[in-house]
């Protein structure tokens, strides 16, 4: 026996922690959900809750969403896949990332992506609008703005221009 096997642990800890570690995934989006005003469900295949948002004002429920938790990096199972597919946008896949001070949510909160809304004037001289649309240049925000920057990339060796 090896000194490192004596650390390593057995299939069946690592298995009940990635269960322990779902179950608060669930937990965890279950009161971001019940927080934010849904209505919670617990589901069972194919996805881990159903999420209804109801209007406080008419009371009416809006169209469910299904919701299924990941931790770490587990992967959707075939079933999920199939689920995703059928529901479309109304499948969340909800992500947490484990650390040492418990689980924080991915990128994707709430199932939801907030796009910026531009003016229009803004975007039309590159002050707005999301940088993931905007081709990366070299040239300063003068130049381009303005269109006295080259459209070619340059080649800079240095600071100094040598």
């Amino acid at each position: 026996m090896e000194f490192r096997d004596f650390f390593k642990k057995s299939r069946r800890e690592v298995n009940r922690e990635n269960q322990s570690q779902g179950r608060q995934g669930e937990e965890q989006a279950r009161r971001e959900y019940e927080f934010s005003g849904h209505e919670v469900e617990r589901t069972g295949k194919g996805h881990d809750l159903k999420v209804t948002k109801r209007d406080w004002l008419t009371g009416k429920k809006g169209k469910p969403k299904y919701v299924e938790v990941k931790t770490g990096n587990s992967k959707l199972s075939e079933l999920q896949k199939k689920k995703k597919r059928q529901y479309g946008s109304r499948y969340i896949e909800k992500r947490y990332e484990p650390t040492p001070l418990g689980l924080i949510p991915k990128s994707n909160s709430m199932g939801h992506e907030t796009k910026k809304k531009s003016s229009g004037y803004d975007s039309m001289f590159g002050l707005g609008g999301s940088s993931s649309s905007r081709k990366k240049t070299n040239s300063s925000g003068f130049d381009s703005m303005f269109g006295t920057g080259s459209s070619k990339k340059r080649r800079s060796s240095s600071s100094w221009g040598f």
